[in-house]
C-alpha cells in the first residue's frame, strides 16, 4: 500500500477516489493523509489529500434518526380487543454515508408503518467523574 500524495509527488499512477492508506476521498474534509507527505513544490493542491482537517470538529460528527412506528398487538385473552401499539426508536449511524444509504432505502420501501421524524448530527462528549474526600 502506497500512499496518494507521494505517489502524485514521484509522478507514479495514483488511485483516483481515494487512497490505499487513508480512505476514500468521499466526503471532503474529513480526510486527512496518515503519512504527512505534502504537496511537491508547484503541484496543484486541491488534488492532494490534506494532512489537516479543514473543520477539525466534522471529525467527530455522528449521525441518527429518530424513527417513529407503529404495530399491532393482539388482545392477551380470545375476544379481548387488540390495539396498535406506537413507538419511537433512535436509529445509529457511523457516518452522513451511512445515514444518506438508510433515508434512501427508506424513501423507497414507502412503510406504512415507520415515519422518520428527525436527523441528527451530533458530536458525542467525553465525561469524566472525579471523586474527592476531605477528612477535615
Amino acid at each position: 500500500m502506497t500512499c496518494r500524495n507521494k505517489l502524485m509527488n514521484e509522478g507514479k499512477p495514483y488511485p483516483k477516489s481515494g487512497c490505499d492508506v487513508c480512505g476514500s476521498m468521499f466526503g471532503r474534509g474529513r480526510l486527512v493523509c496518515s503519512q504527512g507527505v505534502e504537496p511537491k513544490e508547484g503541484a496543484d493542491p486541491k488534488y492532494y489529500i490534506s494532512t489537516t482537517l479543514d473543520k477539525p470538529e466534522e471529525a467527530r460528527d455522528k449521525y441518527a434518526a429518530v424513527i417513529k412506528g407503529s404495530y399491532f398487538q393482539a388482545g392477551y385473552d380470545p375476544g379481548e380487543p387488540g390495539q396498535s401499539v406506537k413507538y419511537e426508536t433512535l436509529e445509529y449511524f457511523a457516518d452522513a454515508n451511512e445515514l444518506k444509504a438508510f433515508l434512501l432505502e427508506n424513501k423507497e420501501k414507502q412503510y406504512n408503518s415507520v415515519e422518520i421524524v428527525r436527523v441528527i448530527r451530533y458530536q458525542e462528549l467525553k465525561v469524566k467523574t472525579e471523586v474527592v474526600i476531605s477528612l477535615d
